[in-house]
């Protein structure tokens, strides 16, 4: 595998990431803020690789990395218990727990919004329209164009890169 290749699927697996730490991030910060306590803030699942605890949240990056969770107190009902603690989800009314739920495509949602602009504003490369070693028998040969020379325009019609040249 050439280094090009590992470099583009860095790539992918840094893109899918971003997208994965944007969803959660929208779920946990809906969850904090309608008061409820977060436990887990994960990117990935399985097994812990990594983390630190800061107050009662425990972030954490494990082994498997397609995809990621938050778990939010009683999210999880465990034991005979059925009374909600304060802090837990049981305690949100119905709108915070929907605010909560729906948290993460809301934030995917907003992320787009933000970066698909600046995406778009930078543009994909673009190939000068420069001559290389003309062919025998083309036109470019025939009108004698030099291997280097950069086209500007053709029949009047400004050419901004190499893909517009194949177009007019």
């Amino acid at each position: 595998m050439s280094l090009p290749q590992i470099l583009l699927i860095f790539q992918v697996v840094f893109g899918i990431g971003l997208v994965i730490f944007v969803h959660e991030a929208g779920h946990y910060l809906a969850a904090r803020w309608c008061g409820a306590r977060v436990e887990v803030f994960s990117l990935g699942f399985g097994p812990r690789l990594f983390g630190w605890r800061r107050g009662d949240t425990l972030f954490q990056v494990a082994v498997v990395p397609l995809g990621g969770y938050v778990k939010v107190a009683g999210e999880y009902m465990e034991g005979p218990s059925r009374t909600p603690e304060p802090g837990s989800l049981g305690t949100l009314n119905v709108p915070q727990r929907f605010l909560y739920y729906s948290g993460g495509v809301v934030m995917n949602v907003i992320f787009a919004l933000v970066v698909l602009p600046l995406v778009m504003f930078a543009g994909p490369p673009a190939l000068e329209p420069v001559v290389g070693s003309p062919s025998p028998g083309t036109p470019a040969w025939r009108a004698g164009i030099p291997p280097g020379s950069r086209v500007v325009s053709v029949n009047g019609t400004e050419i901004v890169d190499f893909e517009h040249l194949v177009t007019v």
